[in-house]
């Protein structure tokens, strides 16, 4: 049960991220343009975990969209932010968060992740 009201409780998340950026599009926010080449695409995930260098540079964010799916791999882009909640967090803030449902926002003509969502709690 507590499963189920987790998923549920990251689908509500889904869709309030989905209607944001939908609505940001339709406003021409910067940086989201759907009818451009390189805009935004998401895709979001139970199994989100960022890859980091000894020094501590993500080199590569994986998620997972569903229990038997493969992990995609994305490049973060130089000017990766990650996000926890409402709140931009570091990298080592982040890497504590491995395995957390989220999504990624990424460009999708160089498949680049812009920006890394952890759902909050």
């Amino acid at each position: 049960m507590f499963v189920l009201k987790r998923f549920l409780a990251a689908i509500a998340v889904c869709l309030v991220c989905i209607s944001l950026i939908s609505t940001a599009a339709a406003d021409g926010a910067p940086g989201i343009s759907p009818n451009e080449p390189g805009s935004q695409t998401s895709a979001e995930g139970i199994n989100l975990q960022l890859v980091a260098s000894a020094n501590g540079d993500v080199v590569a964010i994986r998620i997972q969209e569903c229990e038997t799916c493969q992990p995609t791999t994305f490049l973060p882009s130089p000017n990766m932010e990650i996000v926890v909640g409402d709140k931009i967090v570091d990298v080592k803030a982040a890497l504590s968060l491995r395995g957390r449902g989220g999504a990624v926002l990424y460009n999708s003509q160089n498949l680049s992740a812009e920006v890394v969502i952890f759902y909050g709690r």
